[in-house]
């Protein structure tokens, strides 16, 4: 009886899945279009444009992000590892005391952080690296939120 190759063809599967989000957004800041590897890419790929137009991370609150990224989860358009990512934008935020209904700039946020933490690298409690990551992400999310036509079957084709 041989159940590791039952589960070989699963795992293989979830492991060669990147997040249709990062891969698009990634194809469309190198210039090149990205080729879906499986027929439900584009619809989520869709998903992730239409859930992303429904807020602007230079005005959301915490509870919004949080929804949003459960949201992006849920529809496929990030994986494990990305959603865990995001999640970490949640606890700066929740570090940081910023109330859970009280709108912030994500974009301005992250910026500052990130000037403030060159100085200071080891007072911070979260890495440079790690800081130009959440901030990448986000800006992705505001070429989403402001140029609808950047995520979607356009870019994909």
């Amino acid at each position: 009886m041989q159940i590791q190759k039952v589960l070989s063809g699963y795992a293989d599967s979830a492991m060669q899945r990147r997040g249709a989000l990062t891969d698009a957004l990634d194809g469309h800041n190198k210039g090149n279009k990205t080729v879906p590897e499986k027929g439900n890419r584009i619809s989520s790929t869709e998903a992730a444009r239409n859930i992303l137009q429904e807020y602007d991370v230079t005005r959301i609150t915490p509870s919004e992000l949080t929804k949003m990224i459960q949201e992006l989860f849920e529809a496929g358009a990030i994986n494990q590892q990305e959603f865990e990512q995001l999640s970490a934008i949640r606890l700066d935020l929740d570090l940081a005391n910023i109330d859970p209904d009280e709108s912030i700039d994500l974009l301005q946020f992250y910026r500052d952080k990130l000037q403030n933490s060159h100085g200071r690298a080891a007072e911070t409690v979260t890495a440079p690296s790690s800081l130009a990551n959440r901030l990448d992400w986000i800006e992705k999310f505001a070429l989403v939120q402001s140029n609808p036509g950047v995520l979607g079957v356009d870019t994909l084709a």
